[in-house]
């Protein structure tokens, strides 16, 4: 992939609404989801705890940190 060097707060404006990288699919699995929550020292149990999640979560199941999807 070639990369992009934007020198400028004012050159970066032509690339407004523009895609300008696409990689590709990651699966979130859950083992990615505990190693990201052993990481960053957040365990919280909506992502962690997939029985817990199972019973209490709208979704039903457990959810990726928003960093890790970032």
């Amino acid at each position: 992939m070639r990369v992009l060097a934007v020198e400028t707060l004012e050159a970066l404006q032509q690339y407004v609404g523009k895609e300008i990288g696409v990689s590709e699919w990651l699966a979130v699995t859950q083992e990615r989801i505990n190693q990201f929550a052993e990481a960053t020292e957040d365990h919280q149990w909506i992502h962690v705890d997939p029985e817990r999640a199972r019973r209490e979560s709208p979704y039903h199941a457990t959810i990726a940190h928003g960093f890790l999807t970032l």
